[in-house]
């Protein structure tokens, strides 16, 4: 006898939920509702600043970005973003940063690490790879002059580094 109360009580509580959710609009169920997650899914953001080759008066408009690599999965923009976006300096033409954030799953150390490739390319330049091999989750600053294809004496530089 217990089991069929226990059975009716069941089948009463679902026939009222679905009943409440049937006659509830779809935008209407979640107002009101937030949601709070207390462990940061992305670390600390890898900033590279890219600057215009000697000469030029602004980057090239057809600037590209991507990350490859055996942990490329796990690089993001700062908004969580795959795909990487230069933002441009807006009082200086010739800069542009890119703000990197690398997916929290295991902990960054020696043992291990995040290795993954950054490429910069843009028509007329010459290609520009950047090796990233972090062993810890402090972040990382670095800037990259593009050189264009042209000019012989000059290589595409990491100026500076924190690594």
């Amino acid at each position: 006898m217990k089991k069929i109360l226990n059975t009716r009580v069941w089948i009463l509580t679902v026939a009222v939920l679905m009943g409440t959710v049937s006659c509830t609009e779809e935008e209407h169920m979640l107002r009101g509702t937030t949601t709070n997650l207390e462990e940061e899914l992305l670390i600390e953001p890898i900033n590279v600043q890219i600057i215009a080759a000697p000469e030029e008066d602004r980057l090239p408009t057809d600037l590209k970005a991507e990350v490859t690599g055996p942990h490329a999965s796990e690089v993001y923009m700062m908004s969580g973003e795959k795909q990487l976006i230069l933002k441009t300096n807006e009082e200086d033409p010739r800069l542009a940063t890119l703000a990197l954030d690398i997916r929290r799953v295991d902990p960054i150390t020696a043992d291990n690490p995040v290795q993954f490739t950054l490429t910069l390319t843009a028509e007329g330049y010459e290609v520009v790879n950047r090796v990233f091999h972090l062993t810890d989750a402090s972040g990382e600053t670095c800037g990259i002059r593009l050189t264009r294809e042209d000019d012989s004496n000059v290589k595409a530089e990491d100026i500076t580094s924190g690594r």
